[in-house]
């Protein structure tokens, strides 16, 4: 599988969700096409501030699921970049799949966290 190239279409949603009290982030759900190799073990994921392109990845995610076609992360406010590569039962890993980029907005609404937001 090492020399394989599997692109996978990531699909990038992003929603907004209540982290803490006083602390919001956005979950991002990224999903993909299964990879059809019968001795798929799982998938790494990538994540980078930077394109890698530009720089190498910064955190990697194990996803040890063959069946897995997707994955939610929390994220702080800022530009991420997402790839995945494929895992086969002996460790090798495929080429990377495209690249996709979401940016991850800081969003707090009216008032203070706790304060009831009155509209008049």
């Amino acid at each position: 599988m090492a020399r394989k190239s599997f692109f996978w279409l990531l699909v990038l949603l992003c929603t907004l969700a209540f982290a803490s009290q006083s602390v919001w982030a956005s979950a991002v759900n990224l999903t993909w096409d299964p990879n059809p190799e019968t001795d798929l073990a799982g998938y790494t994921l990538y994540i980078g501030t930077q394109s890698r392109t530009d720089a190498p990845y910064t955190n990697t995610v194990p996803i040890n699921d063959r069946n897995a076609t997707g994955w939610t992360l929390a994220l702080s406010p800022g530009v991420y970049y997402f790839a995945l590569k494929a895992v086969d039962t002996s460790g090798n890993l495929s080429d990377f799949s495209n690249e996709v980029r979401a940016e991850v907005v800081s969003y707090e609404p009216p008032g203070k966290p706790g304060t009831p937001y009155l509209v008049q």
